[in-house]
Order: structure tokens, then sequence, then C-alpha cells
């Protein structure tokens, strides 16, 4: 009957005999738990995992009796012929719960599975007809909806969420197939049903607008298109994704590759075999393999069988990333190597990176991470990467490059990043795009992290907040008593009244400090009070020697080579690793598995000798042969093979297992082998910290970060500093300069004691080497750390570094503090009269932006005369450029700001003169900035246009150029011109996603919202300038006025006069005051107008919001009868055919002419007035402004 047993999971749940007959399972919960175990075939399933599924987590008493009465029960309906006495063939009992011992090919989800992805992979080879087939065979399985009658229930709902996706993408690859065979007509109808029912489903879009193009319809095609990106923008707010974006170009330029491929097909196979088990070329075994099983987890299992789970969809063609966090100690790292193990076992390419605490270079966790994935080229390590004109993009450029590597091939991948909360901010940063991208690949990221603020708080917070949409996250919680009590069964410890109870309250149920209590009571026969305690009294008890060379690798790192400690301890390398057996053996340090890459070192990226590859052989730099170590003589005696991490009481051992280079075997530690696995080959937990193992070849570890941080914890200031130095000076005849970061970490901590020199030395290198890396928040800190320790009386140096650090600063986004550096800068070397020094500390402040970087209505008189004093003596013609451009921005918030124009016209000529592309797009910009006066669109609107067409500018300066020729075309009223910017903007935006970016492009949009009374829109825009603009000015006074301009339109204005008012009397947004007073007026309260213009006067600036400023008058005196409202006419009128635009885009109010007609009626000229009126409501009625055009002359 067994081999007659089949099991649908589609629809309703329902078994059959081999005759096909129906079985009666009984109760909804003995059906529940028939699904459970078929879910899982072959695989034993805990009992506590069963009960806690069937009873919803809140189990009645007699839950286990009762669950064993439903287990009796279906073993007599699945083997009604079994003999009594005669062990159970389908039902099995396996420790810890029970297994279906059935052929998953029995199983309907199973098949279903298997033959998606056979039709998935026929489909990728070509064999277009066979794919067809097993996808129909696969689809006619679908009866109802998985696990239907089980909706409700906990197990079933990823299971549900998974086959939905499965089933979705196998219809699509039908789909696929059969445009293939050339049926793209017959296939349409269907088509857009399915685009119907799954709305945002990309491909699906794609197929339908390939079938419509191949069957003659391209008009049709590109009207799909439209359709798509409209149902995305709508209702989602995104834009099609880059194969939609392909696709539409390919289907107008009508591109060959949209023909369909030659019929001439891969060979056809028979298709899937009717014989359900047929066809699955993989089965799970009976019961996992002892190693797989047996890893000494304890109260892990369903985390455990979480990652499995998602192993398996990894391996179908969903990746996604996991979150393991918990306190220190808790396991994070065990439970992801057990899963690395389970991925090894099942054909995964595995990769593992490991953050440092504070002392790595930029993307040292993914340099290991990428070298294990298999790249030679280099990549994120010593200076492979160009110094690009544009950092973003190039950094954007250089994510994927590392995601290719990892994705390359068809083999399924799983990277784990240990440690997370150490990670630098490159690193961070990288994390979250390989995680936005990992559901599209066969990738599995595995990402531990502890509950506390890092290395980097700030950029840690949005990692996370990024993965918490991106990752699934498993919390692991201390042990119960229950879980302590287990711990102590598997390690063979006589288990005493209240020990048990005793160890939970001094542990806090932490695995880690659980095993070590253990191991210091198994010599003391007492229960110390802490961790930090217990590691301080196992130290105690080693000889001196052993404790001196425990405190030096403290300080060197999680990881320490021979040679390093050999210079730090004055000692033999003979006397290091004598000295190292005690630890060791005590279970407080490792060594290192085998890799068959360097550990650090050689370089990172850099070609390893070939005898170093191999396993045994002698590493780098000694003879030791890599795989051993002198052995001590620790008796062993055997304790079941289940031991934790690091757990094992001294002097215990599993047989058959052991850490290299002792003979006490069992401690079993991250990092070591896995009996019958090959593991360790893949360097799994804990790729070396830089400079572990540069030198001294064999090195060694500590058991878990915590030893190590207790120990330097240990220490006082004064011996750390000690110790760092000597570290330090270790290191630094042999660390590449892709490393110095670790160098200034060392003599930065050794200041005191001679170490400053170095530690500027070395953190300046470490800072260039960053830039050139695109690591510019690590470049900002190193160049942090260099001033911190820098020696008094080195001004010219500190001058120097200050004007680094103002680059670096700017670079990441924070144009404030790069400000306040560059202005320390000027201070220093103006004050020492270091020329030299002056003139790039000046010239950093004028490099491209939207806004100049002076608060509004700020001059620098001190500024100005430092650059007028540098222009005035000997300069070379590109310094010159850089130094009038710099003048005209300080020089227009001024008296002088028509002046500062000409400087900028002049730059220009200059950096034209010297066919230098970068400072040409740089003075432009300058010329940009300070020609923002009334009067000047034509002059701005022709160097927009200069720069926006400059070859080789980059996508940040493409953009910002377009976005200035925006703001110029929309005061022209040419918005023809201003819809083929925004479409440029957008197909840069879609090469380059970058927020800062696309703030850019939505600011210059909002000023076109207003203007067509798309409020909401206008609003929404404005929304997500404030969350993702820029921080320097600017940000308030566009919010200011969008929201004015929106709240005019719906008759709202009182509701905001107030924080108008309030707003505008702050001196830095003084450009509001006219708008205030506007507000006032508007909202009936002439006296409090009138107010405000005593207060305030009626003041026109010569500067970028005069412009807008003039109209504003012109309105208030239209109205109120002051300002003059015949100067304001006269002001006005050569601005008459141009549209009143806020700034750079932040709102735009229709043509100019209204405000004239309002003028012009308050001076009684009625025939001017109507002139102007039918002017503005003209070219509003010309490009299709109904609410413009509607609208009173009264009310533009």
């Amino acid at each position: 009957m067994v081999a007659g047993l089949t099991f649908r999971l589609f629809g309703p749940l329902e078994v059959a005999d081999g005759s096909g007959h129906s079985l009666d399972l009984g109760t909804r919960k003995q059906r529940a738990l028939v699904a459970m175990l078929a879910l899982e075939p072959g695989r034993v399933v805990s009992l506590d995992r069963l009960i806690d599924e069937l009873w919803a987590g809140e189990p009645p008493a007699r839950a286990t009796r009762t669950l064993q009465a439903y287990i009796a029960h279906l073993r007599r309906v699945l083997e009604p012929d079994r003999a009594p006495r005669t062990p159970p063939a389908v039902l099995l009992t396996r420790e810890p719960g029970y297994q279906l011992a059935v052929p998953p090919g029995r199983i309907d989800l199973w098949r279903f599975t298997a033959w998606t992805d056979a039709g998935r992979a026929a489909l990728a080879r070509g064999a277009h007809a066979e794919a067809v087939e097993t996808l129909d065979q696969a689809l006619d399985l679908w009866r109802g909806d998985a696990l239907g009658e089980f909706a409700g229930w906990e197990f079933a709902r990823p299971v549900v969420t998974r086959l939905t996706e499965v089933r979705a993408g196998a219809r699509e690859d039908r789909f696929d197939a059969r445009l293939a065979l050339g049926e793209a007509a017959a296939l349409i109808p269907g088509l857009e049903a399915l685009v119907e029912e799954e709305p945002y489903r990309e491909r699906a879009w794609s197929l339908l607008v390939l079938a419509l193009y191949r069957a003659g319809r391209q008009a049709d095609a590109l009207a799909a298109l439209r359709r798509v990106r409209t149902r995305l923008s709508d209702d989602l707010g995104l834009r099609p994704g880059p194969e939609l974006q392909e696709l539409e170009r390919s289907v107008f330029d009508q591109s060959p590759s949209l023909r369909p491929p030659s019929r001439e097909a891969a060979p056809r196979s028979a298709g899937p075999s009717a014989e359900p088990s047929a066809g699955l070329s993989e089965e799970p075994p009976a019961e996992p393999p002892a190693e797989l099983d047996g890893d000494g987890l304890v109260a892990r299992s369903a985390q455990l069988a979480l990652l499995e789970r998602r192993l398996g969809e990894v391996r179908r063609g969903r990746g996604g990333v996991v979150l393991v966090t918990g306190e220190a100690g808790i396991g994070k790292t065990r439970l992801v190597r057990a899963a690395a193990e389970l991925a090894a076992a099942r054909g995964f390419r595995l990769a593992w990176g490991r953050c440092v605490d504070g002392t790595a270079p930029a993307f040292w966790p993914w340099r290991q991470i990428i070298r294990e994935a298999g790249d030679e080229s280099g990549l994120l390590s010593l200076d492979t990467l160009p110094a690009p004109q544009d950092p973003a993009t190039a950094l954007f450029t250089m994510y994927e490059q590392v995601l290719d590597v990892l994705t390359g091939d068809e083999t399924p991948v799983t990277i784990v990043l240990d440690d997370l909360h150490w990670a630098d901010v490159s690193s961070l940063r990288l994390l979250t795009f390989v995680a936005d991208a990992a559901v599209r690949h066969r990738l599995l990221v595995l990402v531990t992290c502890r509950p506390e603020p890092g290395d980097h708080p700030s950029a840690l917070r949005d990692t996370l907040a990024a993965l918490a949409r991106l990752a699934e996250r498993v919390e692991l919680g201390p042990f119960t008593a229950d879980d302590v009590a287990a711990y102590l069964r598997a390690r063979g410890v006589v288990e005493e009244p209240g020990l048990a109870e005793a160890l939970l309250a001094r542990t806090g149920g932490n695995p880690f400090y659980l095993g070590e209590v253990l191991r210091l009571r198994g010599s003391e026969r007492t229960v110390p009070s802490g961790a930090r305690d217990v590691i301080e009294r196992r130290v105690a008890r080693l000889p001196e020697e052993t404790r001196a060379l425990l405190h030096a690798a403290a300080v060197a790192g999680r990881d320490v080579g021979i040679d390093v400690l050999e210079a730090v301890t004055d000692t033999t390398p003979e006397q290091v690793m004598t000295a190292m057996e005690s630890a060791i053996a005590t279970g407080l340090m490792i060594e290192p598995p085998p890799s068959p890459l360097p550990a650090a070192g050689p370089a990172p990226g850099a070609p390893m000798p070939a005898s170093a590859a191999k396993p045994g052989a002698p590493m780098p730099g000694t003879s030791v042969p890599a795989t051993s170590m002198p052995a001590t003589s620790a008796p062993a005696t055997s304790v079941p093979a289940t031991s934790m991490p690091g757990t094992s009481v001294p002097g215990t051992s599993v047989p058959g297992t052991s850490v290299p280079g002792t003979s006490v075997p069992g401690t079993s530690v991250p990092g070591t082998s896995v009996p019958g696995t090959s593991v360790p080959a893949m360097s799994m937990p804990g790729t070396s910290a830089p400079g572990a193992s540069v030198v001294g070849g064999v090195g060694y570890r500590f058991v878990h970060a915590l030893v190590q941080e207790a120990l330097y914890a240990g220490l006082s200031r004064l011996e750390r500093s000690r110790l760092h130095l000597r570290v330090g000076e270790a290191l630094e005849p042999v660390l590449p300069e892709a490393e110095s970061a670790t160098l200034a970490h060392h003599f930065a901590q050794a200041a005191g004691l001679g170490g400053a020199d170095r530690a500027v030395k070395h953190a300046s290198r470490a800072a260039r080497h960053a830039t050139r890396q695109l690591a510019h928040t690590e470049a900002a800190d190193l160049w942090t750390l260099a001033l911190s320790v820098l020696p008094p009386g080195r001004d010219a140096e500190r001058s120097r570094i200050l004007t680094e650090l103002g680059q670096a600063h700017r670079t990441v986004g924070r144009p404030e503090e790069a400000r306040r550096d560059w202005e320390e800068a000027i201070r220093i070397a103006r004050g020492i009269g270091d020329r030299e020094a002056l003139i790039p500390a000046v010239t950093a402040i004028g490099g491209p932006s939207l806004w100049n970087w002076r608060p509004y209505g700020v001059v620098d008189s001190e500024m100005i005369a430092t650059i007028e004093d540098l222009l005035n003596g000997p300069l070379a013609d590109a310094d010159r450029a850089a130094l009038l451009g710099a003048l005209a921005l300080e020089l227009h918030y001024g008296p002088r700001s028509a002046a500062g124009e000409e400087h900028a016209a002049e730059a220009v000529e200059l950096a034209r003169k010297t066919g230098d592309v970068p400072l040409l797009a740089r003075t432009l910009n300058n010329y940009l900035l300070a020609a923002f006066r009334p009067g000047r669109n034509a002059a701005r609107r022709a160097a927009a246009e200069e720069l926006a067409n400059l070859s080789g500018l980059p996508v940040s300066g493409e953009v910002m150029a377009r976005v200035f020729l925006m703001s110029c075309l929309l005061r022209d009223g040419d918005l023809p011109g201003w819809d083929r910017e925004l479409a440029r903007c957008e197909t840069l935006l879609d090469a380059a996603p970058r927020p800062e970016l696309e703030s850019m492009v939505r600011v210059a949009q909002t000023a076109r919202s207003t203007l067509d009374g798309r409020w909401d829109e206008a609003e929404e825009l404005l929304a997500h300038d404030m969350r993702f603009g820029s921080t320097v000015w600017g940000s308030r006074f566009r919010y200011l006025v969008t929201t004015f301009t929106c709240r005019r339109a719906q008759g709202r204005v009182p509701e905001m006069l107030d924080e108008l008012v309030s707003a505008a009397g702050e001196p830095d947004l003084a450009p509001l005051r006219p708008v205030a007073v506007l507000a006032a007026v508007e909202a009936d309260r002439p006296a409090m107008a009138r107010e405000l213009i005593g207060l305030w006067g009626t003041e026109i600036p010569d500067d970028w919001v005069g412009d807008f400023l003039i109209p504003v008058w012109g309105l208030v005196a239209a109205r109120l009868g002051t300002p003059d409202p015949r100067d304001l006419y006269h002001r006005l009128v050569p601005y008459a055919d141009q549209f009143v635009v806020a700034g750079m885009g932040t709102a735009c109010w229709g043509s100019t002419h209204l405000v004239l007609a309002e003028l012009a009626r308050s001076l009684e000229d009625d025939g001017a007035a109507r002139a102007h009126v039918s002017a503005a409501h003209k070219a509003h009625k010309t490009h299709g402004f109904g609410y413009r055009a509607s609208r009173r002359a009264e009310d533009p």
C-alpha cells in the first residue's frame, strides 16, 4: 500500500490509496498533521513544532498524548493491512518527532515545484516544446489553492505565499515558451487576462508587449507599455524596471532581438513522466545526515528549519535575506554556520565575511566575500578603482560588479555577513544594495547583528531600517530552564538539584556564558557571578607568558599572527606556540581551519602562492603546515557529539572530531570541521581581521569576540597604549597601503606614547585610499582621526587635512560640516600666510551646486578680501578661474552681485582656454548661480544649455545642469522644452537611481504641478523633497512657498498666515517677507500687511529671489497701494511674456501678464488690464492650463 499512496495538498487535502480511493483521515487537526508532515517528506518534524502548530502556540496540558492518539489513528488509516507488532512503514517515530516516509514524488506540491523547475530549465536551454508540456502538467496539478483548507493556519501561510509565486512564474514561463514557438497572436487574450489579474508583475506585461509586437501590433505594444507605466506610477509611485525599459526601447527601435528565436529548438525530450515520482532528480534523505542534525544546537531547531526552508527556496530561484539578531554569545554565528553547512551539503557556493571592530579598511567583509566567491580582479581591493568624475555613479557601477561576482552563474550562493554591528559605512550601504537585489537571484544573504549601536550608529540604523522591509528576521532569545537542562544533558553533565536554575540565574540563559561557566566549574566546582568574571578567572589560571600573549592578541584583534605576537612580546615563534597551547586547550583560542584562500595575507585581492592554496601546505612566511600545530596531551573522554561552540568541559571529546592543532577534540567552535563535510575549505566564520596573518602564517583566533572584549577591557589605559604601539610597529613594515587604516588605529591609540606622527601619516594614506575606493564616509572618519592626533604647531598640515575633510563631507552630503571645515582651513592658512594651503581651501568651496553655499543674505567680507588678495598674485589659469567663480558666489548677496556675475563670466572664458572640461563645468555652474538675478534669464538659459551639453559630464552634473535649464525654460514658457528636459532627467535617473539627484528633479517638477493646478501632486513632491532633499539652505523656503501656493488656490491662506509671518521674521528667511505680506492681504488682514511693510520694508534684492519677488510685490501693490504700483508695473513689463517662477522650481504662478493686469487695473488703465488678461489667458490656453485659463485677473 505504501507504494500506492498519493497526497494531494492543492485544494482540499486528499490522500488516496493505490486504487485511487480517498482515505478518511479523521478530524481537522489530524488532517492538518498529515499536511504538515507531507510538506517535509522524509524529514523529521519535531514533536514540539507539531504541537505548537496544531494548537497555535497554546497547547492543552495533554497535547502530547492527544498527538500520539492522532498518530495511532493515522497509522491505521494509512496502513490498514499492517500486521500487529509490525513497525510502521509510512508514519515513523524518529527523534525528536515524526516522519512521513514517502517519496516526494507522491506529493502533488513536490511534483509541482519539481516540474516548474524542470520547465524553467527546459525554457532556459531552448527546449520550448518540452517546457510547455512540462509546465502544462505542473499547472494541471493546481486544482485549488495550496493547503486551501488550512489557509488560516500559521504553518500554511509561508507555503501558500511561496507556491502562489511559483505558480505565477510558471504561468509566465509557459507563455514565454509558447511565444518562442510562434504562437504570439493566440496568446494575447490570455496575457491580457493575466496582466489584469496580476497588474504589477512586470514580466507578464513584457510578455504581452512581446506578443503584440510579434503579432504585428506595434502600436498596441507601445500602448501596453504606457498602460503599465501609468499603472505602476499611479498605484505604487514606481517606474518600470530595467527589463521593461529596455523592451520599450527595443520596440521603438524595432530591434531584431524581438524576433522569435529560431525554430531549430533544442532536442525535445519526452517531457515529464506521468508517474508521480518520476522527474524528481532529488529527494530529501529519509533522515538528515548526522553531521547536519547533530550540530549541538539547543533550542534552535525552529530557526534552523526556517533557514533550511529558505535554502530550498533559493535553489528554486527565490533569494533573499535573513537577519539573525540577538545579544553577544547567544549563538547567532553558530546558527548561521549550521545553515552554511546545510548549504554546502546541497551544493551551494559559500562566502563568509566578518566585520571587524573599528580597525578594518572600507568594504572589509565584502572583500572577503567576493574573494571567496571567486573574484580574481581585486574588486574592492587596493587601487583597482579609477578616480571618477562622478563618485556616486561609479559607486553604483561598483555595486553592480559585486552583484555580478555573486550571481554570475546558476549555482545557488549563500553569503554570510557576520557581526554587522561592527561594519564600516561603505559595507553597510553595499549590503542594502545586495539585499534589495537578492530576491531576484539564487542568492541567500545571512546577516548576524547584535542589538547595539555599533561603530556607525546612524548608518547601521538606516541599513537595519532597509532590511526590515527586505529581510526575514530571526531573533534568538536566551535559554529557558528546560533549555539549560537539555544543554547539560547533551554534554553529559550530571544534573544536580537546582543546578540548571542556578546556571540560568547566573548566565541569563546565554549559551556562550553557559559554556564558559561549565568550563570553569569543571575545575573550580563553583558558579561565578558574571561572564567577565568567568573569563578573567579562567585566564588567571593560565601561565604568565600565556596571559601576556592573550592580552597582546586582544589588542591586535580577533585574529592574530604568530609573528605579531612574537614582535609584541619579545618571544620566539617556538615560545609563542608553546605558550598558546594552554589557551587553545582551555578553549579561549583556536587555530583557524585551512582555507584555499589566504586569511589576510598577501594583500586582499593579490595572487596567492600556489603552494599555500593546497591543504597542508605551509602558509607564506612559515614552515609550519597550515593544518597542524604541536598538540597538547590533554586526556580525551567521550561525550555526545552535540556540543555548542566552545562549551565542552575541558578535556572532553567527541569521537571522530577535532579542533585543528589540539588533542582536545569536541570543542565545537566556529570554523571547526564537521565530520564528513568539507566546510572548512570555504573559510567558514571569521576570515581574519586586517593584518591578522599577514605575518606569522599560522595564526590564532579568539573563540568568541566576548573573550577578546573581556581581555581588552581588563587592561589599563597605559597597558593598552603600549600594546597598540607595539602591534603597530610589528605590522607597519608588512601591511600594504590598503590596510593603512589598521595602522592608523593602533598608532592613534598610542598617540600619547609617540604614535601620533605615524597615526597622522597612516590615517592620511588610508583616507586617500578610501577616497579612491569611493568609501567617502570612511575617508571623512580617517581625516577626522588624523586631525585628532595631529601634534600642535603643524598648522599648514592641519589646513590641508581640513580641506580634504571638507571634500569628503561634501561628497557624502554633509555640506554644513564641509563649510565649517573649509572655513577653518582658510582661517588657519590665512593666519600663517601660507598661500599654497590657502588656494585649495578657498577653491574647494565653489564646487558644482544647485544653491549658493552661503546661507541667504550672508556676505563674508573677510573671505572676499582673501580671494581678491589671491587674485592679485601670480596664478595658473585654472586656479584663477576657480577663484573668480568662488568670488562670484561670495558677492552674490551683497551690493556687488552684478560684479560677481562679471567675475563668473571671466572664469568661464578662462576655463574654456584651458580645455579642462571639469573646470568649465564648474565655472558654468558658478555662473548660473551668480547670474541668478532679475532680468538675466536669457543669459542663464544659454549657460545652462552649454553646461548640459558638455561631453563627458558626470550624471550628477548633467542632472544639475538640466534642472537649471528647466527653471529657465519654465520662466520663458517653453513647456515643450521643459518636457524634453524632464524626460532626459528621468532617463539619467533610471541609469543612476540616486535619492539626491531625484530630489533635484522633483523640486523642478513641483513648479510644473502648481502651474497645472495639480495641488495634491505638488504637495507629494514637496514631501519627497523634505524627506530626501539637500541639507543646504532652501528646503524650508521651498516648503512654505509651495504650501502657500496650494493654499491660495484652495482658499485656505488664513490657515498658514501665522506660520509664514513667524518664519519670515527669521533673518535667513528674509525672501519670505513679501510672501507673508501677500498672505496677510489675501487673508483680508490689510492692517497686518501694512504693519509688516513698516517693519520689513519693500526692498527687492538683486539676487536669485528677485525674479519672484517683483511679481509678489506687484500683487501687494495692486491690492494695497503700496509699494508704488506704477513703479512695479514698469519693473514688470520687461517680464510680461514670462511665467512667475519661485527659485529653481518651488512654485509657478502662471503668466506675468496677470500681475500686470491687476497693476493696470489699480492704475485705472482698463485697456491695458484687458490686454494683459487676454495675453495671459492666451498663454494658458495654448498650453492647456484649464485652471489658469479660468482664473480672474484679480486672482492670478
